[in-house]
Protein backbone atom coordinates (compact mmCIF):
# COMPACT_ATOMS: atom_id res chain seq x y z
CA UNK A 1 0.00 0.00 0.00
CA UNK A 2 2.87 1.94 0.66
CA UNK A 3 6.30 2.82 -1.57
CA UNK A 4 9.19 4.59 -0.45
CA UNK A 5 11.08 6.69 -2.69
CA UNK A 6 8.70 5.95 -5.71
CA UNK A 7 8.33 9.57 -7.04
CA UNK A 8 10.38 8.24 -10.17
CA UNK A 9 6.59 6.81 -11.32
CA UNK A 10 6.55 10.55 -12.40
CA UNK A 11 8.15 9.20 -15.71
CA UNK A 12 5.23 6.89 -16.68
CA UNK A 13 1.60 8.39 -16.43
CA UNK A 14 0.23 4.27 -16.67
CA UNK A 15 2.25 3.90 -14.08
CA UNK A 16 0.87 7.58 -12.12
CA UNK A 17 -2.67 6.14 -13.14
CA UNK A 18 -2.17 2.49 -11.46
CA UNK A 19 -0.23 4.34 -8.63
CA UNK A 20 -3.59 6.27 -8.03
CA UNK A 21 -6.02 4.13 -9.05
CA UNK A 22 -4.81 1.31 -6.26
CA UNK A 23 -4.54 4.06 -4.14
CA UNK A 24 -1.09 3.35 -3.38
CA UNK A 25 0.63 6.03 -1.42
CA UNK A 26 4.03 7.26 -2.17
CA UNK A 27 6.61 8.38 0.65
CA UNK A 28 8.67 11.79 -0.30
CA UNK A 29 11.76 12.27 1.16
CA UNK A 30 12.86 15.79 0.07
CA UNK A 31 16.39 16.21 2.06
CA UNK A 32 17.38 12.82 0.65
CA UNK A 33 16.58 13.20 -2.74
CA UNK A 34 18.67 16.45 -2.83
CA UNK A 35 21.48 15.05 -0.96
CA UNK A 36 22.50 11.60 -2.12
CA UNK A 37 21.36 13.74 -6.02
CA UNK A 38 18.00 11.62 -7.11
CA UNK A 39 16.60 14.73 -7.30
CA UNK A 40 19.37 17.62 -8.68
CA UNK A 41 17.64 20.74 -7.75
CA UNK A 42 14.61 22.24 -5.79
CA UNK A 43 13.20 23.36 -8.96
CA UNK A 44 13.25 19.70 -10.29
CA UNK A 45 11.63 18.55 -7.18
CA UNK A 46 9.31 21.20 -7.36
CA UNK A 47 8.05 19.54 -10.66
CA UNK A 48 8.10 16.17 -9.71
CA UNK A 49 6.18 16.42 -6.81
CA UNK A 50 3.70 19.20 -8.00
CA UNK A 51 3.07 16.02 -10.90
CA UNK A 52 2.61 13.68 -8.77
CA UNK A 53 0.28 15.77 -6.74
CA UNK A 54 -1.82 17.08 -9.26
CA UNK A 55 -2.29 13.15 -11.07
CA UNK A 56 -4.12 12.57 -7.06
CA UNK A 57 -1.69 10.26 -6.01
CA UNK A 58 -1.76 9.82 -2.39
CA UNK A 59 2.21 11.80 -1.25
CA UNK A 60 3.56 11.14 2.13
CA UNK A 61 6.40 13.77 3.28
CA UNK A 62 9.26 11.66 5.62
CA UNK A 63 12.53 11.93 6.69
CA UNK A 64 14.36 9.36 5.60
CA UNK A 65 17.98 8.37 7.62
CA UNK A 66 17.43 11.81 9.65
CA UNK A 67 20.68 10.91 11.37
CA UNK A 68 22.74 10.95 8.14
CA UNK A 69 20.96 13.98 6.28
CA UNK A 70 20.17 16.05 9.71
CA UNK A 71 16.54 16.97 9.11
CA UNK A 72 13.25 15.68 10.51
CA UNK A 73 9.92 15.84 9.78
CA UNK A 74 9.37 19.50 11.01
CA UNK A 75 12.27 20.68 8.41
CA UNK A 76 10.97 18.83 5.45
CA UNK A 77 7.73 20.38 5.94
CA UNK A 78 9.45 23.66 6.48
CA UNK A 79 11.82 22.93 3.63
CA UNK A 80 8.80 22.62 1.20
CA UNK A 81 6.51 25.52 2.00
CA UNK A 82 9.54 27.45 2.14
CA UNK A 83 10.49 26.94 -1.30
CA UNK A 84 7.03 27.03 -2.41
CA UNK A 85 6.98 23.51 -3.53
CA UNK A 86 3.76 22.66 -1.26
CA UNK A 87 1.03 25.31 0.41
CA UNK A 88 0.22 25.20 4.23
CA UNK A 89 -2.69 23.51 3.19
CA UNK A 90 -1.31 21.03 0.73
CA UNK A 91 1.18 20.16 3.67
CA UNK A 92 -1.92 19.42 6.03
CA UNK A 93 -2.89 17.07 3.68
CA UNK A 94 -0.42 15.39 2.77
CA UNK A 95 -0.05 14.88 7.01
CA UNK A 96 -3.28 13.57 6.43
CA UNK A 97 -2.39 10.99 4.05
CA UNK A 98 0.47 9.64 6.20
CA UNK A 99 -1.58 8.82 8.80
CA UNK A 100 -4.27 6.84 6.80
CA UNK A 101 -1.11 5.28 5.31
CA UNK A 102 0.41 4.67 8.88
CA UNK A 103 1.96 0.56 9.60
CA UNK A 104 0.37 1.02 12.70
CA UNK A 105 -2.95 -0.08 13.60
Amino acid sequence: HRIGHGFMAVRDKRLMGAIKEQGITLELCPTSNLNIGVIKNIAEMKRIYRKLFAAGIKLTINSDGPEMHDTNLWRELTFLQKNKIFTRRELALLRENAFHATFIR
